[in-house]
C-alpha cells in the first residue's frame, strides 16, 4: 500500500466520520421540525443525543463488523493475507 492510498483511506474514514455527526444533526433537526410546539428542553436533548448514538456511534461501527467478523475478507481487497491482525483493527475502531 502506497502513500498516496493511504491518505485516501485515512480521508474516507475522516469524511465518513464528519459526514455521520453531520447526518445526525440533521436527522434531529428534521424529527424535531415534527414534534408539538412548544419544544421543551429534554425533547431536543433526547433527539439530539439519540440521533447522534445511530448515526455517529452506531453506523460508524460498521467498520468493528466488517474486522472483526468478517475479517477475512479485508485483506482480500488490499492484497494482502489473512492474519489475526483484522480482529486487532476491528477492536480499535470501536475506540473512534
Amino acid at each position: 500500500m502506497n502513500r498516496k492510498s493511504l491518505r485516501f483511506w485515512f480521508f474516507d474514514r475522516q469524511l465518513l466520520l464528519h459526514a455521520s455527526h453531520i447526518i445526525g444533526l440533521l436527522a434531529a433537526g428534521i424529527s424535531l421540525l415534527n414534534k408539538p410546539k412548544p419544544l421543551r428542553i429534554n425533547t431536543v436533548a433526547e433527539a439530539f443525543f439519540s440521533y447522534y448514538l445511530l448515526f455517529a456511534i452506531g453506523i460508524n461501527n460498521v467498520n468493528f463488523v466488517f474486522h472483526v467478523f468478517f475479517g477475512w475478507t479485508a485483506p482480500i481487497f488490499i492484497g494482502w493475507e489473512d492474519s489475526p491482525f483484522q480482529a486487532e483493527v476491528g477492536f480499535a475502531s470501536l475506540d473512534l
